[in-house]
């Protein structure tokens, strides 16, 4: 028992994720990477 995760509001099964709709995808990755970093490998 000590081992158990703890559940979430929505139950053991379900997972929450997100979704980014763009415009122009270019645009946005060129954000991803140069403003946040996205992609760098160290």
């Amino acid at each position: 028992m000590a081992n158990q995760q703890p559940l979430g509001p929505l139950g053991p099964d379900v997972a929450v994720t997100h979704i980014l709709v763009v415009t122009d995808p270019a645009r946005s990755r060129d954000f991803w990477v140069d403003v946040l970093g996205a992609g760098h490998r160290q």
